[in-house]
C-alpha cells in the first residue's frame, strides 16, 4: 500500500484500524467462530442417541464428545461412591432423557421427581482437563418447567431479597471456576445468574422466558477472575467469579446439576455444550460467531 509523502505513522494506523475493523464485520456476518484457531476440548451434543433414551456415555476423551456420567440420586441423596446411586437416573430420583424440545434437535432433557426434593437430584458430568487461562464455555437451554421460584439453594439475589437455585451448573479445576446458576422469580421466567466468589449471591444477568430456548456463554478469563456473559451472541454484561487471578489453571469438569423441588416436576432441556480455550483478544468475535451458527442449526 503506497502512502503520501505527507502521510505519518498516525495515518498508517488509522488505515490499519479501519481495515481490521471492516475485516472483523465481515467474518461476524459470516458466522466465523474462535474454533477457526482453537478447537473444543468439550463439544457435546445429543445427535447420535435415540429419542427417548437416555444420553450415552463415554470415557474421557480430548475432545470430549460425550458426557463421562449422568446420574442422579434417590431421595436419601444416596452419594456417587454409595451402591444405591443411581446411573442412569430411575423414577426415584428423575430422567434425563434425549427429546426433540424447545426448537432443539435431540437435546439432554432433565426432569425431577415431585415427590424428591434434594439438591443435586440430576446431573451431567462433562469432565475433562485442558489447560487455559481463558475459557469459553457455551450451551443451549430451555426452562421448559419450574416453580414460581426454587427454596433450593437459597442466594441473595443482586443484593437485594433472595432466591434459589433451579439449574447450576459447577467449573471444577485448579483454581475456582465460573457458576452458573438459573433462578425463576415468576410464574413465566426467572433470570440467569453468576454465583459470587463467595458463593452466597446470584448476580444476575439476564432475564429468560419459560418455555424458550437460549444460548448461553461463558468466556472466563482467570487472569482476572472476570466472567464476561452472553446471551444468543449479545455482551450482557461481566462478573467477578474468583476472588483472586489465578495462573496456570487447568479446567477439569464442567458439571450440570437440576435440583429438586417438593411437589412440583422441574424441566429443564440442555444441547450443544462447547468448552473453547480462548485468547481474550478473540472472546467477542468468537462468542458472537458462536451464537450465529447456533441460531442457524436450531432453525434449521
Amino acid at each position: 500500500m503506497q502512502l503520501p509523502n505527507n502521510c505519518k505513522w498516525e495515518c498508517l494506523m488509522i488505515k490499519m484500524f479501519t481495515i481490521s475493523t471492516v475485516v472483523a464485520a465481515s467474518m461476524l456476518a459470516s458466522g466465523f467462530t474462535a474454533t477457526s484457531v482453537a478447537a473444543p476440548f468439550v463439544d457435546i451434543n445429543f445427535d447420535s442417541d435415540a429419542i427417548g433414551s437416555a444420553p450415552s456415555t463415554a470415557a474421557s476423551t480430548n475432545p470430549l464428545v460425550k458426557p463421562t456420567a449422568i446420574g442422579g440420586y434417590d431421595t436419601d441423596a444416596t452419594p456417587i461412591w454409595d451402591p444405591g446411586y443411581k446411573n442412569p437416573p430411575t423414577a426415584s430420583c428423575g430422567t434425563i432423557l434425549v427429546q426433540d424440545v424447545g426448537g432443539m434437535s435431540k437435546a439432554a432433557q432433565l426432569t425431577t421427581n415431585s415427590e424428591n426434593a434434594e439438591l443435586g437430584a440430576l446431573w451431567i458430568d462433562t469432565s475433562v482437563s485442558y489447560t487455559s487461562q481463558q475459557v469459553r464455555l457455551s450451551f443451549d437451554v430451555d426452562i421448559i418447567g419450574a416453580p414460581n421460584s426454587a427454596t433450593s439453594q437459597v442466594k441473595t439475589l443482586n443484593g437485594s431479597g433472595a432466591a434459589g437455585i433451579l439449574l447450576g451448573m459447577n467449573t471444577f479445576g485448579t483454581a475456582p471456576g465460573a457458576k452458573f446458576a438459573v433462578a425463576p422469580t415468576s410464574a413465566t421466567g426467572g433470570v440467569f445468574a453468576i454465583r459470587s466468589a463467595d458463593n452466597n449471591d446470584l448476580q444476575s444477568f439476564f432475564t429468560y422466558t419459560e418455555g424458550t430456548t437460549y444460548n448461553v456463554a461463558l468466556v472466563s478469563d482467570y487472569d482476572t477472575g472476570v466472567v464476561s456473559t452472553y446471551v444468543d451472541g449479545v455482551f450482557t454484561g461481566s462478573k467477578t467469579f474468583a476472588s483472586a487471578p489465578a495462573a496456570n489453571v487447568t479446567t477439569q469438569e464442567f458439571f450440570f446439576h437440576l435440583n429438586g423441588e417438593a411437589s412440583y416436576s422441574n424441566i429443564v432441556a440442555i444441547d450443544n455444550i462447547s468448552a473453547v480455550p480462548e485468547p481474550a483478544s478473540i472472546g467477542l468475535l468468537g462468542v458472537a460467531g458462536l451464537a450465529m451458527l447456533k441460531r442457524r442449526r436450531r432453525t434449521a
